[in-house]
């Protein structure tokens, strides 16, 4: 932590999905922080319970937009979304033109969202275990995700391997060749040392995120910091982090 800072917050969660303070009081935060960038990026339109009203989006993109007018030359504030895996396909809840509206497409696997139509699955996810670890849950799960990155145009994905265990080798290595990156969570902490280590080796890169509820939380990455001063790997293989 004494060579390098994580300099972005790609991952917080506002009033529009499952968070508690508006995007300013974030932004606001960051600032405080003394981020260079953060990105909006609630929950994607086919969250049951969270997610962004499509409706609202025009409304919610003009309010960065201001914003980035307000703070000009002192941070950088992007429009995300964590969008949802929706089929076994590699299907998400985020359209084409969803897409205009955003910035990063940020993507990971959660409950209680709107299923395809085909209902295959929702039949999976009902039948299965969510945190059971057999390998054909697991090997499924990791064939809805490298669809879906080949499908889509995914910048990281988030949490891999929480709630849901994924065959993270497998799903790097397909991330190496899609340009995608694997978040290295602040709140779930799921990636460890060794497993990071490994993955640097191979050419996976990582983006640190808070997946911040409240504003507190918004650029707080103590814990990815302990962790990544325990892994021996290069600072260019996490892209939000920056020299001193």
């Amino acid at each position: 932590m004494e060579n390098y800072s994580i300099y972005a917050d790609y991952h917080t969660h506002t009033v529009y999905s499952d968070g508690v303070n508006t995007i300013a009081e974030n932004v606001e935060q960051a600032i405080l922080r003394g981020l260079k960038e953060i990105a909006i990026s609630d929950h994607g339109m086919g969250h049951k319970h969270h997610g962004i009203k499509r409706e609202l989006l025009l409304e919610i993109r003009e309010e960065i937009d201001g914003l980035n007018e307000r703070y000009k030359g002192i941070i950088k504030v992007f429009l995300g979304v964590e969008a949802n895996i929706i089929s076994l396909d590699g299907d998400i809840d985020v359209t084409d033109e969803d897409r205009e509206y955003f910035d990063i497409v940020m993507m990971g696997f959660h409950r209680y969202v709107k299923y395809n139509k085909d209902g295959s699955y929702k039949h999976f996810m009902i039948s299965s275990n969510f945190k059971k670890k057999d390998p054909y849950v697991i090997e499924k799960t990791t064939d809805a995700f490298i669809k879906a990155i080949h499908k889509n145009k995914i910048d990281i994905i988030t949490h891999p391997g929480d709630p849901r265990p994924v065959n993270i080798e497998r799903l790097a290595t397909e991330c190496v060749r899609t340009g995608t990156s694997l978040e290295i969570n602040c709140k779930h902490m799921n990636l460890d040392v060794i497993t990071i280590e490994e993955l640097a080796k191979k050419g996976t890169t990582f983006v640190v995120g808070t997946d911040a509820h409240k504003k507190d939380d918004v650029g707080n990455f103590e814990r990815a910091y302990r962790l990544l001063d325990e892994a021996n790997i290069p600072m260019t293989s996490v892209l939000n982090a920056e020299w001193k």
